[in-house]
């Protein structure tokens, strides 16, 4: 999503190196080393900046180290996990979590009820008339903290704007602002505590993390990877609405309405605390 930005933040220059036919990874080197400076609009005041310590490009790039620059805003990614946005718990007939029928959820990565409904998805091309519960009542784009990545043999990709693999910049209503645990019962309740992609448990930095996998064990959780919206603001996040209104989000803000704030068509929309 950033490249398609990258014009109205007055970065056209970088644009016009960027091609448009290659992935993020496999950019030439004129565009790589680009990508190692931050977006100036990207970077909360309250976060320290932060890159990935060694990235390696693809084909174009012959292989090369570049280090990718993080920022502090993702994209509303729905009100579950990477491949189901759904959170099927929402509806009245699905109450309670007592049989993990959440957390098996069959829904395929390209189809299933599950999919496509908040404003970002894979290869979304979500148009303004399609956020049916309304602009005004939709999320758009949440805060998020920048991990470091600096411990060797391990892997922290939140914030990784530039990377489009789930548990990147890919935010989910699905844990409450700063949260750390499902508010859900059943079996999973205690199950994950922080987010979940590949990353490293740093509680005290207000980046917990419920796996601590390192990157190379992603498989083990990229169909159910979720970031939680965080920040180092006391006790909430900033969030903008499809209306590109931006407000401040407290952290006890009743769950069931973040999460419907973060799907587009359930056919009940929330008003914004």
């Amino acid at each position: 999503f950033i490249v398609f930005v990258m014009p109205y933040l007055e970065e056209g220059a970088r644009f016009s190196l960027y091609n448009l036919d290659k992935d993020w990874d496999n950019q030439d080197l004129t565009i790589l080393s680009q990508l190692s400076t931050p977006l100036p609009t990207f970077q909360c005041p309250s976060d320290t900046p932060q890159r990935m310590t060694v990235t390696t490009g693809g084909g174009g790039a012959s292989s090369a180290v570049f280090n990718d620059a993080k920022g502090n805003y993702g994209v509303n990614w729905g009100s579950l996990f990477g491949f189901d946005q759904f959170d099927d718990r929402l509806l009245a007939s699905v109450a309670s979590d007592v049989n993990n029928s959440v957390y098996a959820s069959t829904t395929t990565q390209y189809g299933g009820e599950g999919n496509n409904r908040s404003p970002f998805y894979f290869n979304s091309k979500t148009r303004l008339g399609q956020i049916s519960d309304g602009t005004s009542k939709t999320l758009a784009m949440m805060e998020m903290l920048q991990a470091r990545s600096d411990e060797a043999g391990k892997v922290d990709r939140r914030g990784r704007i530039w990377q489009h693999e789930v548990g990147s910049c890919q935010i989910t209503t699905f844990l409450a602002p700063n949260g750390l645990k499902t508010p859900y019962g059943g079996p999973q309740v205690d199950a994950v505590v922080g987010d979940n992609t590949g990353c490293v448990n740093r509680p005290a930095e207000g980046l917990p993390c419920g796996n601590g996998a390192p990157e190379s064990t992603r498989s083990t959780f990229g169909a159910s990877a979720f970031l939680a919206a965080r920040s180092s603001h006391p006790s909430g996040v900033q969030a903008v609405l499809c209306d590109g209104s931006t407000h401040f989000v407290k952290e006890d803000i009743d769950h069931e309405t973040w999460q419907r704030l973060s799907v587009r068509d359930d056919g009940e929309p929330v008003q914004f605390p």
